[in-house]
């Protein structure tokens, strides 16, 4: 696919609504390994086919957007505001909407099972709702 197609970029997100939507998908799940006592030893987040699929669509159409200061971004009104409220994240921009998954998708490399949450909260779902708006509005 190709990147400087803003169709493809738009339509490759939104082919997940469907599956975000469905109320029986799950992202992933935590696996937890015990010693012969029982204990917990490791506990770690195993995403599903299709959560791996998104993060990789993500990277390959440019929504992850490489040089932007992610981390400090977190520190953010802005980013609050789309994070919490889904009346900000209904108008947000292109922009923002790659700003926003770029904060997700590093954030879930450094604390796993971010991404998770971010699917469970319905923020994943609203991101791609948006994307769709997105691209209504402009044709």
């Amino acid at each position: 696919m190709n990147v400087d197609r803003p169709d493809e970029r738009f339509a490759a997100l939104e082919s997940y609504i469907q599956v975000f939507e469905d109320p029986m998908y799950v992202f992933g799940t935590w696996i937890e390994e015990h010693d012969d006592d029982g204990h917990e030893v490791t506990r770690h987040f195993e995403p599903s086919a299709t959560a791996d699929a998104f993060v990789h669509t993500c990277y390959a159409l440019g929504w992850i957007l490489p040089d932007f200061p992610w981390a400090e971004w977190t520190q953010s009104d802005e980013w609050r505001s789309l994070r919490d409220d889904p009346t900000t994240l209904a108008r947000a921009t292109t922009r923002q909407i790659a700003q926003v998954l770029t904060v997700l998708v590093r954030l879930n490399r450094s604390s796993e099972g971010a991404l998770a949450e971010a699917f469970n909260s319905g923020l994943l779902t609203m991101i791609v709702r948006r994307v769709r708006e997105i691209r209504l509005e402009e044709t």
